[in-house]
């Protein structure tokens, strides 16, 4: 792919997203409807991992529990999610959705933190990103949603100011009524993902030498419980994921750890009811 079409491209669409965001924020009339005003969410909890994984590649070989608080403001618009903030809005009814992101990004685990794995690992220099996506809800979000598609790109702040794009594709399996946490609807999705890193990205997260192009893949069950999140935060996820392309399986921080399966599982309560 070009690397100046590629630039170009990037340019436009972060430019595009700023701007429907402002807008978004500048024309919203968003009137409290409870005593905490613009606080429409707050939430704390835990979050587990089966394993330390990102973009195909195993971080961490075991089990972490991650502390979860989240608040919610503005209509649940604006977002912050213990290590990230974020905005979204929609743009074309409930149809499609603008969201504008900053993100903590690190391989160290944090609890519990086992020397004997931790250390035969490689360590990534701690950085931020800054993820502008679009998303495509078919037919709505609402009671008939079928699917979703959401495109994202992911701009590093401080470690390597490479770009990583992003593609993700939902399709609803079913609905079930769900009493065993909490009383709510269930959708279980069946969610595909597929990533594409620059040089500089994928030389950070991989160890690849000179490799541009698609770098990891993972499918599965993504469970979305209707009256606890937004679609975008999951409750659960079982997972396959891998390393995508020799240059980037072979690359330092990734092999022999380029596959596997993973789960996740969050818990929250709202400290506002």
């Amino acid at each position: 792919m070009n690397s100046v079409y590629i630039y170009l491209m990037t340019k436009i669409f972060f430019a595009v997203l700023l701007m429907l965001s402002s807008l978004n924020v500048l024309g919203a009339e968003y009137v409290p409807t409870n005593k905490w005003h613009q606080v429409s969410g707050l939430k704390a909890g835990a979050k587990f991992f089966s394993i330390w994984e990102s973009r195909g590649v195993v971080q961490y070989n075991d089990f972490q529990l991650v502390p979860v608080v989240a608040l919610f403001m503005f209509e649940d618009k604006f977002e912050f999610l213990t290590s990230s903030v974020s905005y979204r809005d929609f743009v074309y009814q409930d149809k499609i959705r603008l969201r504008t992101r900053v993100q903590a990004i690190s391989d160290q685990p944090i609890f519990p933190k086992n020397d004997n794995i931790k250390d035969i690992y490689p360590h990534r220099e701690n950085s931020w990103e800054w993820v502008n996506r679009v998303e495509f809800f078919i037919p709505g979000y609402n009671d008939d949603y079928i699917s979703e598609i959401d495109f994202g790109i992911h701009k590093d702040l401080k470690a390597h100011n490479g770009l990583y794009y992003e593609l993700t594709g939902k399709l609803k399996m079913f609905t079930f009524q769900n009493t065993f946490i909490r009383s709510s609807m269930v959708e279980p999705n069946f969610i595909i993902t597929l990533g594409y890193g620059d040089k500089r990205h994928n030389e950070y997260y991989y160890g690849a030498v000179d490799s541009e192009g698609l770098n990891n893949l993972s499918y599965g069950v993504w469970f979305h419980f209707n009256d606890l999140s937004d679609r975008n935060n999951p409750v659960i996820t079982i997972k396959h994921f891998e390393v995508l392309g020799d240059k980037n399986k072979n690359g330092i921080l990734a092999r022999n750890r380029d596959e596997g399966f993973a789960a996740t599982f969050t818990y929250t309560h709202d400290l506002l009811k």
